[in-house]
């Protein structure tokens, strides 16, 4: 069924409910942003692909200004203050997550760059510790 937005009752709209119960709906989402971080065309790719983990990811863009006066510039060349805005959320492992990161940069394209800056710092930190345990558990030999 297709609304107009005229059409559209607020209050009849805003008691709906999404249920995502079957786990094959999410299985399906999940694999769209598998292919986000990790697919041959991705947007993410370039910044994930090498990763490695794996990375469910979805990117996105704000936009702060639109105008028929600044259509002719390369958008490099607008003005910083009316760049869009860049956003990316992403969990990893994919198979077993741990972190689950989002992140808006306004004005800037480089919301990937930052997570991928704040997954790649998570999982280093993690395997700094978990080498750590292992230098500093006791010898079960020596204490008998």
């Amino acid at each position: 069924v297709t609304f107009e937005q005229d059409d559209l009752d607020f209050e009849e709209n805003a008691k709906m409910e999404l249920i995502l119960d079957d786990e094959k709906n999410w299985q399906i989402v999940i694999d769209a942003m598998d292919k986000v971080a990790g697919g041959p065309s991705g947007t993410a790719t370039r910044r994930f692909g090498r990763a490695n983990y794996t990375v469910a990811g979805k990117t996105g863009t704000a936009q702060v200004f639109s105008s028929k006066n600044y259509e002719h510039l390369d958008k490099k060349n607008l003005p910083k203050h009316l760049r869009d805005h860049s956003l990316f959320i992403a969990f990893a492992p994919i198979e077993s997550p741990e972190i689950a990161v989002a992140v808006i940069v306004e004005h800037e394209r480089n919301a990937v760059q930052i997570t991928r800056k704040v997954m790649d710092k998570y999982f280093e930190l993690k395997q700094q510790d978990a080498e750590t345990m292992i230098i500093e558990s006791p010898n079960t030999e020596s204490s008998l």
